[in-house]
């Protein structure tokens, strides 16, 4: 049981932190290249994809953590459960609103607060990003 939570866990917890670095290493960058209405465009088609795919494998990740802390209270694993759970109220209370302001029809033709808001998006994500990778790091140490 212990060794399916630790895989799990790892499986998890490693697509969680590496789609996080992709959005704000990569994806991120791209659109902070492209016109405003071509940004939202861009952003409103991957959004959907990235809504299923990530609270589902930060929920995974938590709940394979908080089984290993209590089958094995370690520093690290203390550690990664402490880093992941302000993650699950960042994104329901902080980043889907904005994600919901993102999908605004009427912010097409708004392209500078279109601009402000993507803004607060990446820098939200950028926290959600560094605390999946820091929980992943503990969950390897």
């Amino acid at each position: 049981m212990i060794h399916l939570l630790d895989s799990l866990a790892h499986l998890a917890g490693g697509l969680f932190a590496g789609a996080s670095l992709y959005v704000i290493a990569v994806a991120h960058p791209v659109r902070a290249s492209m016109a405003p209405d071509q940004t939202l465009l861009n952003f409103r088609r991957s959004l959907g994809k990235s809504e299923r795919i990530m609270p589902a494998l930060h929920v995974v990740t938590l709940l394979t953590t908080a089984g290993l802390t209590w089958k094995i209270p370690s520093i690290s694993n203390v550690t990664a459960l402490v880093l992941l759970a302000p993650i699950l109220p960042l994104s329901i209370g902080v980043i889907m609103p904005i994600n919901t302001a993102l999908r605004d029809p009427a912010l097409d033709s708004d392209p500078a607060n279109a601009t402000l808001i993507f803004q607060r998006w990446i820098a939200r994500q950028t926290i959600r990003a560094v605390l999946g990778i820091l929980a992943f790091a503990a969950i390897c140490y």
